[in-house]
């Protein structure tokens, strides 16, 4: 029997019985007609004219090297699978293959390339992700985050002015904050706040403060503060005045000394020549001795 000529990209072997294609991981070698095993860093599929091809520089083959694989840490482009990208910050990839590379969890990222789910590691302080995978990002004014924790919003009397912050820094006394909670305001009139105090408070009554105190003043002798949260004394009507400081209604205004009370009239009224009156109080004007 005559041999034949195997077609075009097709070889035999021993017992040369039947012409075969090479299988996958090999090419046929145009010289020699035989299979030869693709080098390192090379596949092929295999088949009809198998010529082994060169992997991309961020990929690898599988064993038998009859395709291209992303190493763990990569994974295939979105715009073209055939090639390999390193996994984002916030993302790894463990295995080798054409999986897509999983998200750290909210609060975690990890450098580009990462290889293993331990390499996520904790936002640094003052930052924190939006969603699992996401890059960390600092916190708004007004807020703070530890340890990658979501951003929360400082309370009073505390404020974190620039963004990034970790610690809500403590308005001094005198001073507080209200939303958005990134900067202090003086307490206003009225009102208090002294160290280790909470929000402002209204000043009593019979007392008064102009803003920003630390603490409230007693109403001066003649003035009266019937309501709390008072920044302004009210001063006793002419001829009155009160016994000391801090009076706390106008019932507290008596007459003064040299005014004599005129019961008729409910009212106050100055002694008259040869008259005299040397104490505060509701008694009426006493006449000089001869």
């Amino acid at each position: 029997a005559k041999c034949e000529q195997c077609g075009t990209g097709l070889t035999s072997d021993y017992p040369f019985t039947a012409c075969f294609t090479c299988q996958g991981g090999k090419e046929l070698n145009s010289t020699t007609l035989n299979c030869d095993e693709c080098g390192d860093g090379a596949f092929s599929a295999g088949g009809e004219g198998a010529t082994c091809k060169t992997c991309q520089p961020s990929s690898i083959t599988d064993t038998l090297k009859t395709v291209c694989l992303c190493a763990a840490g990569q994974a295939p482009k979105e715009s073209d699978s055939s090639q390999c990208t390193n996994c984002v910050a916030g993302q790894f990839k463990e295995a080798i293959g054409s999986q897509r590379c999983s998200l750290c969890g909210r609060g975690k990222t990890s450098a580009l390339g990462s290889s293993l789910s331990s390499k996520c590691s904790s936002c640094a302080n003052g930052t924190t992700t939006l969603t699992d995978g996401g890059q960390c990002t600092p916190c708004d004014p007004g807020k703070v985050s530890v340890g990658g924790e979501a951003c929360t919003r400082c309370q009073v009397p505390t404020i974190a002015s620039a963004s990034g912050s970790s610690i809500c820094d403590k308005c001094a006394a005198g001073f507080t904050s209200s939303y958005p909670y990134t900067e202090c305001q003086p307490c206003s009139s009225g009102k208090y706040r002294a160290e280790g105090m909470g929000a402002c408070s209204d000043c009593g009554a019979g007392n008064f403060s102009n803003a920003g105190e630390t603490e409230c003043s007693f109403c001066s002798t003649g003035h009266f503060a019937a309501a709390e949260g008072t920044f302004e004394c009210k001063a006793c009507p002419a001829g009155q005045t009160t016994l000391g400081k801090g009076a706390e209604s106008n019932t507290e205004c008596k007459c003064s000394a040299g005014f004599g009370y005129d019961a008729a009239t409910d009212s106050c009224d100055a002694c008259g020549a040869g008259q005299y009156k040397e104490a505060v109080g509701e008694a009426a004007c006493s006449v000089c001795a001869k």
